[in-house]
């Protein structure tokens, strides 16, 4: 999967799947799904962070092509920026109560005990 990821183009694939996401629900509040996939995938209308990724991918092809500056890192790297910071906090977890089931006893399991039937069996007249 990790490797799929890195062939599609890293992290910058993740950050603008996410981008084309918010693209989406933002275009489509206004003009409907149809019209909102037009716009998002055509490139007309980017958004701000679709052109942040843009700047991010040119700035590293820069690089790979200057031989003065060689960078030995892996893959690209993702900038503070790309991320929202509302996008990247986790909120704590209410706390709730949890619900545990009753133990059930194994002498009632194995039909011995209060729900047993009576020992001998009743007698027909």
């Amino acid at each position: 999967m990790l490797a799929s990821i890195h062939l599609a183009g890293g992290p910058y694939a993740l950050v603008q799947a996410c981008a084309w996401a918010n693209m989406l629900i933002t275009y489509s509040q206004q003009d409907g799904f149809a019209k909102a996939a037009v716009d998002t995938f055509s490139g007309e209308k980017p958004c701000e962070m679709c052109c942040k990724i843009a700047e991010a991918k040119q700035d590293d092809a820069n690089k790979k092509k200057d031989p003065a500056s060689p960078d030995l890192s892996f893959g690209a790297k993702l900038r503070p920026e790309l991320l929202p910071a509302d996008h990247t906090t986790l909120k704590v977890p209410a706390a709730t109560d949890i619900l545990v089931a009753a133990p059930v006893s194994p002498a009632l399991i194995a039909g011995i005990g209060q729900a047993a039937p009576p020992s001998p069996p009743p007698q027909v007249a």
